[in-house]
């Protein structure tokens, strides 16, 4: 990347169509899916950044797929099977094509820039119509329509500079079916080398080595909800009188919470809000067509979002959800007939709502009055991955 802080004009944006990716479902993807060394890789719908890392459990036909990201500024590659730079790959979604999706385009010396999402000092310059990664210099930041603007409070990264990140890049690691507690990578001698986890079991969602167990035995031995509840009345006033959720006993250095979510219901959602401990935080998960979304934020806070997809055409249309916060790794699972679909995305701040919570549930006019069931609480990382079912 290069980094800039020259002034720039502005001009109102051309205004595209937001690219319909159509209604896939995670059978689709990973039917189609390339596979090398065991593992499937799908484009990303209506993304160019991001893909589909499917993984099958030949053991008991069981398939999770995790969405994975490029690092800032390269763009994914179906043929090569790798991150490559922006402008050597032809993608109809990347901004240059699509002005932005409507942001204001900022213009320096006649090259059209568009904001970078997740980067606050990255952006995009249009050259012949391709998109080239930039960064503006530190302390500034990349406003649409404004350009490089003097912003101290964003973060020093940008671009390649920004370190790996376990459950958000693309991951080389391989499991081993036969173990759960290693994986496999792959060397050119031996086609796949096997490395054993020294704690706990490795975790495919998080491409790392799962420090639960060992946690966990030096703990209270297991990882067991604080909090259940059969179900969370959506028909009744929630708004004001709201389930409480208690503060856990231990603090642990996770919060998870899990539920069922019938998705068949198009206004069900689940609303976790804290107002405690000096702040306002809030969770939201809800689904839209083919969607489950999660969303962590509010008003006038920015809000991050992350999504995973769905069969709703299945006569299953109660799927289990799991939200996991976890260090700066906001994680979302939903699991459907066996299938299972995950997605991370990385936040500011540790585990949110670490306080007393509020949670309420919603659902359309004369619906199903219990849109989410089974809901439970941990204070501590309690994601599974179905995957590995041995029954």
């Amino acid at each position: 990347m290069t980094t800039t802080t020259a002034m720039m004009t502005t001009t109102p944006a051309a205004i595209s169509p937001v690219p319909n990716p159509g209604v896939l479902t995670i059978a689709d993807l990973c039917a189609n899916s390339t596979r090398k060394d065991y593992v499937g890789y799908s484009p990303y719908p209506g993304s160019c950044d991001q893909l589909l890392q499917c993984y099958f459990n030949p053991d008991n036909n069981l398939t999770l797929a995790v969405t994975r990201k490029c690092p800032s500024g390269k763009f994914w590659s179906q043929e090569k099977l790798h991150c490559v730079n922006s402008w050597e790959v032809e993608c109809e979604y990347n901004p240059c094509a699509t002005c932005g999706d409507g942001e204001p385009v900022a213009v320096y010396s006649g090259v059209r820039t568009f904001p970078m999402a997740g980067e606050c000092r990255g952006f995009w310059a249009c050259h012949d119509g391709k998109p080239h990664p930039q960064c503006c210099l530190k302390p500034f930041s990349y406003k649409p329509g404004l350009g490089c603007t003097l912003i101290p409070s964003c973060p020093g990264y940008c671009g390649p500079d920004q370190p790996c990140k376990d459950g958000i890049d693309v991951c080389s690691k391989v499991p081993d079916w036969d173990n759960a507690a290693s994986y496999r990578i792959p060397v050119k001698v031996t086609n796949l080398y096997s490395m054993p986890c020294f704690y706990g079991q490795y975790s495919i969602s998080h491409c790392a080595c799962s420090k639960t167990e060992v946690d966990l035995l030096y703990g209270n031995g297991t990882c067991s909800p604080f909090f259940t509840s059969n179900e969370i009345d959506a028909c009744r006033d929630n708004r004001t009188t709201p389930t409480v959720i208690p503060e856990p006993d231990n603090e642990g250095d996770a919060r998870t919470y899990s539920f069922k979510l019938n998705i068949s219901d198009p206004e069900a959602e689940l609303i976790l809000r804290s107002s405690s401990c000096g702040g306002k935080e809030q969770l939201k998960v809800w689904s839209v067509g083919n969607l489950v979304l999660l969303q962590k934020g509010d008003a006038p806070h920015p809000a991050v979002l992350t999504e995973v997809f769905v069969d709703a055409d299945s006569d299953q249309k109660v799927v289990d959800v799991t939200v996991q916060h976890k260090g700066h790794l906001l994680t979302l699972s939903v699991n459907q007939g066996g299938l299972q679909h995950v997605s991370s995305v990385l936040t500011k701040d540790t585990p949110c709502l670490t306080c007393s919570v509020k949670v309420r549930a919603g659902a359309s006019v004369g619906g199903d009055c219990s849109p989410v069931t089974e809901f439970k609480a941990y204070s501590c990382a309690a994601l599974e991955e179905n995957v590995w079912t041995t029954s």
